[in-house]
């Protein structure tokens, strides 16, 4: 049985427009939408490649365009992980700065 009221024929035509095209993305996607998968991705990159050198205060202390730029200095860094990190770690060191307050924060609370 199909129903052809406004509100059926509204969803029914936002979910065509959702279709996936042949690179994975979706032609229509919001603001929003981009901002969130781009945020998942990069949470994810954090978990396989820096979780054990990298605390999640510090990760999340950066900012979107910050974790970006550190993803893709990665992809490109030749050599061992650790000396990457201490360079990450020289670079944002007011970030790393406010990942201690949050700790202490924590630690004091409970």
């Amino acid at each position: 049985m199909k129903y052809y009221d406004k509100h059926t024929l509204k969803i029914q035509s936002k979910n065509q427009q959702k279709e996936v095209d042949n690179y994975g993305f979706l032609p229509f996607e919001s603001c929003r939408e981009l901002r969130r998968r781009r945020k998942k991705e990069l949470h994810q990159f954090w978990i396989k490649y820096l979780k054990n050198h990298i605390s999640e205060d510090f990760w999340n202390a950066l900012e979107i365009d910050e974790q970006s730029s550190v993803s893709q200095e990665f992809r490109h860094f030749e050599g061992d992980i650790k000396d990457y990190v201490k360079s990450v770690r020289e670079i944002y060191k007011d970030k790393l700065i406010i990942a201690r307050d949050k700790i202490l924060d924590r630690v004091l609370k409970g």
